[in-house]
């Protein structure tokens, strides 16, 4: 609303320090011209020129938009000026914005003016940014970005607190506008730093906080780390945490092999040391050319080392097998420290396989006596290539070929052979090979080519049927003769030099369709205890043999001892000085030899012994009988009458006694105490228990154990009248045999000794003859006594 439309505006600005400095001027002659440093008056117009005297820089931060002039219908002007600042904090907070108007119709110039006030503006924080994966000393880098903050001086300081509940212990301290210095690192090991700040378009900047350092697994696993900025010119504290997770990748140790060269076709076992890694989860795999293995692993638990890392072995037997050579095997890992699964690998380059031996061929399906054969051995499949091969006992040219290599399967092959001209010598001959692949084998292989000549005979083996003989059970020997020319041949079976013809069964001879013959022969016997390891022989005779063929096997028979009955008095009433005669029989044992002996009180008996040679039974067994024959004397009165059969086949021993009881002649009892009454009331009444009469007094075993049983433990008990303990030397026996381990307890008395004896029978004992054998000091007197056992 002025006129005339003549005006000029002015812009000032006074600072607190009282420094004013003019902004921009302009009249109404210019209102429509372009204020910039290209008019003429432009650089007058929008820049702040000093007062005469200030030579500071020009004040940039102001800019004028060009003004523009309106009229109206009541032919008045109205202008609009706009000024756009850029302010800054530290120059323009207190100063004063004034206008200032010039017009005529003014009696003195207009002014108005604003204070400006001029704040900054705080940081902002984002969420500190670490690796996807922090592993165990790797570089790390935390990051914090901070932006629109102004104006610029800015602090960072990184806290780092180990546990819950631990005090946050500053690390590294950084500021803007400063350079890093050994000051900033308060703890080593920790290097901060700050980028350079970017200007925004709203005059704010933005920088990012960093902290370098290598984490571990026990310092830094779940620790929480801080970012704490400090604006100075507002005044303001803002804080970020993370919290770090460690993790540690594994190491893999190269693959072990047990043993250290692997064979084919037997076990192997591989294992795998994996550690230094962390978390404790880990899946193992193990892959045969990147296909999982059939075989479960074994894996050790996981163990945690004083550096907070864990660390485990890995096993895994098999079985490679001889198409293996040359594949690998890998143990493959997964881990969260880890995007790619990490793994290590043993070749089977190194794979011993052992070689296939064929059996021995022949170039000629029938070999003839001075014509040239070949003998070829195939040797297949192997690695590595060194192979040695023997001819035993050779009889031409040997060849073994240069191994060749199967480029599929990486293994070797080759064959040797031998030529020759066989003689009649060879007839029925073995030819061996012996191949030793010295990466596989300790012992060679052999192979066995049975040479046999055109129109020789051929015998087999004899074969029994049943496999095994008994006594009085038919048994059948046959052996077959084949391949023989021309028809005409001898076939017998012998036996002590003797040939048997009863059970003899020959068949005809018959023709083949090479023209050769073959007949078979059996042998039917009934066997008895004569028969017992004998040797039966089947002679072959033939115009093409030099000398007869000759088959032998052996009658297997199983070695029975024989049974014992009691002793046969004949007469029955025995008295003294009559003719007294004592029968036993021997029944049932094979084969025939056995040894009879009669002891009177334990020693020979002086008087003539007739013992029949053994004949067979109807059961196949041998019997016998033993007769002696004297006159007893009335001091034989209850004297011990002992038979001992020993058995020279199983050694066996067996022992039947009797007490001479002669009528008419009385019996006198030493006076006994009550111990020894009670033991002569325990002796056995079926002839078992043995008495022995001498100087020490009557010595008599029995059994205490109620009804013995075979394979449980038994006692016996022996008392020693007029025996001095500490005199006596005494050896048990079972049979031939002394008894070992027996537990002995021992009980003096007024007039001699008791003995307990505790041992094991034998599952197989059913009577067994115990003798105690006795030493004394006292003259060097030795004597024994003897007690059948009788278990059930």
């Amino acid at each position: 609303g002025f006129k005339p439309k003549d005006i000029k505006v002015e812009c000032c600005l006074e600072r607190k320090d009282n420094r004013h400095k003019s902004i921009s001027s302009w009249t109404s002659s210019e209102i429509n011209s372009k204020v910039s440093l290209q008019d003429t008056d432009g650089e007058e117009q929008v820049s702040l020129f000093l007062r005469e005297g200030d030579t500071s820089e020009l004040d940039c931060d102001f800019r004028v938009e060009s003004p523009k002039i309106q009229s109206h219908d009541d032919k008045t002007f109205s202008i609009t000026c706009k000024i756009d600042a850029i302010l800054d904090m530290y120059k323009h907070d207190g100063a004063t914005l004034s206008v200032t108007v010039y017009h005529m119709a003014l009696p003195y110039p207009a002014t108005e003016s604003v204070v400006l006030s001029v704040v900054g503006a705080p940081p902002r924080l984002s969420k500190i940014l670490a690796p996807h994966r922090v592993v165990h000393q790797e570089f790390c880098m935390l990051t914090c970005p901070i932006s629109c903050f102004k104006p610029r001086p800015l602090s960072i300081r990184w806290f780092k607190k180990k546990h819950e509940g631990e005090e946050e212990k500053c690390v590294a301290v950084v500021s803007m506008c400063e350079q890093i210095t050994p000051e900033a690192v308060k703890e080593p090991g920790y290097i901060p730093s700050i980028s350079n700040a970017a200007e925004l378009e709203d005059k704010s900047y933005s920088v990012t906080a960093m902290l370098l350092f290598i984490p571990t697994v026990l310092e830094h696993q779940n620790s929480l780390f801080i970012t704490e900025v400090f604006h100075e010119a507002t005044e303001t504290r803002e804080r970020e945490e993370t919290q770090l997770q460690v993790s540690a990748m594994p190491i893999l140790d190269p693959i072990d092999s047990y043993p250290n060269s692997p064979k084919a076709e037997e076990s192997v076992t591989l294992s795998c040391r994996i550690h230094s890694f962390y978390p404790r989860e880990i899946e193992i795999l193990w892959c045969k050319d990147d296909i999982l293995m059939s075989e479960r692993p074994e894996n050790a638990e996981s163990m945690a080392d004083q550096a907070g890392l864990y660390h485990l072995i890995s096993k895994i037997t098999f079985v490679p097998s001889r198409m293996d050579l040359g594949k690998t095997i890998c143990c493959q890992i997964k881990h969260e420290s880890s995007v790619d699964p990490k793994c290590v690998e043993w070749n089977m380059a190194t794979l011993m396989v052992s070689p296939r031996i064929s059996e021995i061929t022949s170039d000629s399906p029938l070999l003839e006596q001075g014509k040239t054969v070949t003998l070829t051995c195939q040797i297949e499949e192997y690695y590595p290539e060194v192979c040695a091969v023997r001819w035993q006992k050779e009889r031409g040219a040997v060849k073994k070929e240069n191994p060749t290599l199967n480029a599929e399967t990486g293994l070797y092959s080759s064959q040797t052979t031998m030529t020759f001209t066989p003689t009649m010598d060879d007839h029925g001959t073995d030819i061996v090979v012996e191949v030793l692949h010295y990466a596989t084998m300790v012992q060679p292989v052999q192979k066995t080519f049975q040479l046999f000549l055109k129109g020789v005979p051929i015998v087999s083996d004899i074969m029994f049927d049943p496999e095994v003989a008994g006594y009085r059970k038919p048994l059948t020997l046959a052996c077959a003769v084949s391949g023989f020319y021309p028809e005409n041949i001898t076939a017998n079976w012998c036996r002590d030099n003797m040939k048997i013809t009863d059970g003899v069964t020959t068949t005809d001879a018959e023709k083949d369709s090479r023209g050769l013959f073959s007949l078979s022969s059996s042998l039917t016997l009934v066997p008895t205890a004569l028969d017992y390891n004998k040797i039966i022989y089947f002679d072959v005779n033939h115009p093409s043999l030099q000398q007869p063929i000759i088959k032998q096997a052996r009658i297997h028979l199983v070695a029975m001892h024989p049974v014992v009955s009691d002793i046969e008095m004949i007469p029955l009433c025995v008295e003294a000085n009559k003719l007294q005669t004592l029968r036993i029989h021997i029944t049932d044992f094979a084969p025939g030899g056995i040894q009879v002996r009669w002891l009177k009180s334990q020693q020979p008996f002086n008087t003539e012994v007739a013992t029949t040679e053994p004949q067979i039974g109807e059961n196949g067994l041998c019997f016998a009988e033993s007769v002696i024959k004297f006159t007893p004397k009335q001091k034989d009165q209850n004297v011990v009458i002992t038979c001992r059969v020993i058995h020279l086949a199983t050694s066996h021993v067996t022992e039947k006694s009797c007490i001479l009881t002669l009528q008419g002649v009385s019996t006198t009892v030493p006076k006994q105490n009550s111990e020894t009454d009670e033991f002569q009331q325990s002796v056995q009444e079926d002839s078992g228990s043995v008495q022995k009469d001498g100087e020490m007094g009557a010595v008599q075993i029995q059994c205490v154990t109620s009804n013995p049983k075979s394979g449980e433990k038994v006692t016996l008990k022996c008392k020693f009248p007029d025996c001095d303990l500490n005199e006596t030397e005494l050896k048990w026996y079972k049979d031939i045999y002394p008894i070992h381990n027996a537990k002995v307890e021992k009980k003096t008395y007024k007039d001699g000794f008791v003995l307990y004896v505790t041992f094991q029978t034998d599952r197989e004992d059913r009577e067994c003859s115990i003798r105690c054998e006795i030493t004394t000091d006292r003259g060097g007197q030795e004597t024994e006594v003897c007690y059948v056992l009788k278990l059930t």
